[in-house]
């Protein structure tokens, strides 16, 4: 697992400021866009997970589930970026739920086969993972809430 953190200053942009400024900057360059959209699609408050492979997502998630805590608590906003099936996959999720705007949203200006491309490799991603956590059972302490985040969005992605 990669945090961005490090690397990236926060700036105290949210989801929607960043959208905002990205919509801006496409009225005027198209390169400056792409650009800003790189950097903007890092969450600026929080650090990036970024997996190279699903079994590193789920190797982490497995640690998530495990973890001891208080599970009533909802989490802030978490940003992931990860490769499923050769795509670069990324989603932002806050109170238990996907961001639906969120979802491919570093590809979304790059061009639209590519987004298309991501978007049908985002609703394979959220669908195996709904299916992997109902497999795995409601055992671990936080089973149930990430089972119901993922399966939630593999419904709103798949409508």
């Amino acid at each position: 697992m990669y945090s961005d953190n490090r690397f990236l200053k926060p700036v105290g942009f949210s989801f929607a400021q960043r959208s905002a400024v990205l919509s801006s900057m496409l009225k005027h360059s198209t390169l400056g866009a792409v650009l800003l959209a790189i950097l903007l699609v890092y969450p600026s408050a929080y650090a990036t997970d970024y997996f190279e492979n699903y079994s590193g997502f789920k190797q982490a998630l497995t640690q998530a589930l495990q973890s001891s805590g208080d599970v009533s608590k909802k989490p802030g906003a978490v940003s992931i970026m990860l490769k499923y099936n050769d795509s670069l996959v990324s989603y932002e999720y806050q109170h238990w739920q996907v961001k639906p705007e969120s979802v491919c949203y570093s590809v979304k200006y790059c061009n639209e086969a590519k987004y298309s491309r991501c978007m049908d490799r985002a609703d394979e991603f959220f669908h195996q993972t709904c299916e992997d956590l109902k497999q795995e059972g409601l055992a671990q302490p936080r089973a149930a809430e990430y089972q119901k985040l993922y399966c939630s969005a593999a419904e709103k992605l798949g409508s």
